[in-house]
């Protein structure tokens, strides 16, 4: 029989986060698949938790992964834990995660804390959505690119930044986007958690501590002579009414009941 492989998401900093399920799986599994054992162990200490630990991290993330499926093969429940947050997301597990799903073995997860989804409540942003493109790449070519792919977009744009690399990183975002809003989340959930908002080129932010960087997308000004411009080219394409509403407003990225209300002004007037 085979075992399980519990993807377990573990507190961002302040290690009361962790969920009762949680502590459940980790005090049951036979072993705990982590990247610092030094750093889960503290964890596991606090919950007075005596399970085995295992290194699996970005340096050995190959060469451990036959011997922790052969673990799973021989009927052995493994967890699956990051430094913080849920393993997979910009931290490793992921390999090892679609090879169990290959070979059979059964995975369950155990959802905790993210950073990203942490900071955006925390920002208190009034959005339908975001980008999350996790930390840049390392060379400036590749960064330049990520963040030139998703400069147009009409959502926020949410990255991480070590504190290693806070004062290049806010440099380049302001080179390749101009002078942007945006939210800078610091230290979630510990002792000196902050949040810094405003343009890019006044938020002055001490670069100790990890990093959730929230950058507001440029404000588009449309106006409705511009709506009503699309519209009528949608419908004179051969669009009904309804689709060429949800065209516009897409197009345009502006809310689809403003179009749909400047739709109806332009029937009455017809």
């Amino acid at each position: 029989m085979l075992g399980t492989l519990y993807i377990v998401g573990t507190p961002i900093g302040n290690l009361e986060d962790l969920t009762f399920r949680a502590k459940r799986v980790l005090s049951e599994v036979e072993y705990v698949v982590c990247e610092d054992t030094r750093h889960t162990g503290k964890l596991l200490s606090y919950y007075d938790i005596k399970t085995k630990t295992i290194a699996h991290h970005k340096f050995n993330e190959r060469a451990s992964l036959d011997g922790i499926l052969e673990l799973l093969y021989n009927g052995k429940n493994v967890a699956i834990v990051s430094d913080a947050g849920m393993p997979g997301i910009c931290d490793p597990g992921a390999l090892l995660i679609t090879e169990a799903r290959k070979n059979g073995i059964k995975i369950e997860t155990v959802p905790g804390p993210t950073a990203v989804t942490t900071a955006l409540s925390f920002a208190g942003l009034q959005s339908s959505g975001f980008v999350f493109v996790g930390f840049l790449p390392e060379k400036q070519k590749a960064r330049e690119k990520v963040l030139l792919e998703f400069k147009s977009t009409s959502l926020p744009l949410v990255l991480y930044c070590a504190p290693h690399d806070l004062e290049k990183v806010a440099k380049l975002i302001f080179e390749t986007y101009g002078d942007r809003d945006v939210v800078v989340v610091k230290e979630l959930t510990k002792m000196f958690e902050s949040i810094y908002e405003g343009k890019l080129s006044e938020i002055e932010v001490n670069n100790k501590g990890e990093f959730v960087i929230i950058v507001l997308p440029e404000e588009k000004i449309v106006s409705n002579d511009d709506i009503i411009e699309s519209l009528n080219k949608a419908i004179e394409e051969g669009r009904r009414v309804s689709e060429a509403v949800s065209k516009v407003a897409k197009d345009l990225g502006v809310p689809k009941n403003r179009v749909y209300d400047i739709s109806i002004q332009i029937k009455h007037k017809s």
